[in-house]
């Protein structure tokens, strides 16, 4: 009876070994991962989430159970991730090679939200004085307007746009003009512009079109209220994000209005900022809880591997530009690969941003430390940084006396120059600053001089 037992419970254990062995087979897969990098840490985290489950460096192999993993390099200013899809009872492997950085150069002194620029014009709504500003190919600055209430900014193209101040007003730009609008129903709450002009605004839970110079319809009404506005050129999207309405975690959702007449909606939780790509086939949904990109119909068709992200502008419509703290990362959408393509200096955290109309530069707000609110750009078709920029970056601006001068780097390379007091004259100033400059080795003629 008792070798009976014994037997039993032998054959017990080896089934539960048979079955636990058998449940991994049929669940997990082996995930290898190597990199060129000998110094980043290679991570691997459950898609969604932000807990490593093991980290190591150059190389790394772990058995996961099936499913969807974030895995990421980082270390020493570089960085790359992807996801991967590791199966049950298969070997996975994935080689991931952070890019190399690309240098960061300022443009001008100032800076602020919603930059729309090509490579004759920058606009912008200036961070101080919160109204429109224009950098021209002169690197002269204007002040569009007089509004100086303004908290949104919405481009069909540098010189062609809506604005809208805090009493939700809108305004029609042309060039250094603004024009204020007529609103059917007002305030205007959110804003959105399509880049052939068609024009969005919503009030309460309606939605209206026009276009730049108005003439404004409504076109959709919503059953709760919603949190956002992003126009193409075929349509707009409106989101509404959960807990808007009741507190139900179910009262996310999302519809898109075509211009045929059409509407997609879905219950679905978006959050953060939003962009469509220049094609008008992909909706990119970045923010701090989600971090997707979807299609016309609203279903997900791609997720970016990192969290934490923000501000979502489109290069082409293969590849999405994203901030994450102090740095700017790109998603390639064929690949499902991304890689960190710029550091800004001394951990300044980026604002916000947008992609030059010519996609050459990626313009970058950017909080310093010292100077506040401060626009930079970032080449993104191997545009080389001068050996003067990264010169002049590490002086301007520069004080001497009653003479101040800084650095405008937009079309050229420009130094304006100031007399802030009663004494020396502008001229005075100039040479003050040019004598201190070719002091410290800058060669002269490659700057412009121009005095304030």
């Amino acid at each position: 009876m008792i070798k009976k037992l014994v037997s039993f419970f032998i054959i017990g254990i080896l089934v539960v070994i048979f079955l636990i062995w058998l449940q991994g087979y049929l669940t997990n897969g082996n995930l290898t991962v190597t990199s060129t990098d000998s110094y980043g840490t290679i991570t691997v985290t459950k898609s969604g989430g932000s807990t490593p489950i093991k980290q190591a460096k150059k190389s790394m192999s772990i058995k996961l159970r099936k499913g969807t993993y974030n895995v990421s390099i980082t270390g020493n200013s570089v960085g790359a991730s992807q996801s991967v899809a590791v199966k049950a009872h298969h070997n996975t492997s994935l080689q991931l090679n952070p890019p190399q950085p690309i240098g960061v150069e300022p443009v001008v002194g100032v800076g602020g939200a919603d930059i729309s620029a090509n490579s004759q014009d920058l606009y912008f709504i200036n961070g101080t004085s919160r109204g429109l500003n224009h950098l021209d190919s002169n690197n002269q600055m204007h002040t569009v307007g007089d509004v100086s209430t303004l908290i949104s900014a919405q481009w069909a193209a540098p010189g062609r746009g809506v604005v809208q101040d805090d009493n939700g007003n809108l305004y029609s730009v042309s060039g250094d003009s603004l024009n204020r609008l007529s609103l059917p129903v007002s305030p205007a709450n959110y804003l959105a512009v399509a880049p052939n002009g068609d024009t969005y605004y919503s009030s309460g839970t309606k939605v209206f079109k026009g276009t730049l110079s108005g003439s404004f319809k409504q076109v959709y009404t919503a059953k709760q209220s919603f949190t956002s506005l992003a126009a193409f050129n075929d349509g707009v999207a409106v989101i509404g994000s959960p807990a808007a309405d009741n507190g139900k975690s179910d009262a996310g959702f999302a519809a898109i209005m075509f211009n045929t007449g059409k509407v997609v909606s879905k219950k679905i939780s978006l959050y953060g900022s939003f962009a469509w790509s220049p094609n008008g086939k992909h909706l990119a949904s970045v923010g701090n809880l989600t971090y997707e990109i979807l299609d016309q119909n609203l279903n997900v068709v791609a997720s970016i591997p990192n969290s934490s992200i923000a501000n979502p502008m489109w290069v082409d419509s293969n590849t999405l530009l994203y901030t994450s703290k102090d740095t700017l990362w790109s998603y390639n959408m064929s690949s499902g690969k991304a890689g960190l393509i710029a550091n800004m200096p001394l951990g300044d955290p980026i604002l916000n941003g947008s992609v030059g109309q010519t996609g050459d530069y990626a313009y970058l707000n950017v909080s310093d430390q010292s100077r506040g609110q401060l626009i930079k750009r970032v080449a993104l078709k191997g545009q080389q940084v001068s050996k003067e920029i990264y010169e002049l970056q590490s002086i301007m601006p520069e004080n001497i006396g009653e003479c101040t001068a800084d650095l405008v780097n937009f079309t050229g390379l420009t130094i304006r120059v100031r007399d802030l007091g009663e004494g020396p004259s502008n001229s005075s100033c100039q040479s003050v600053i040019q004598n201190d400059l070719s002091s410290r080795g800058i060669d002269l003629k490659t700057l412009n001089f121009t005095q304030d």
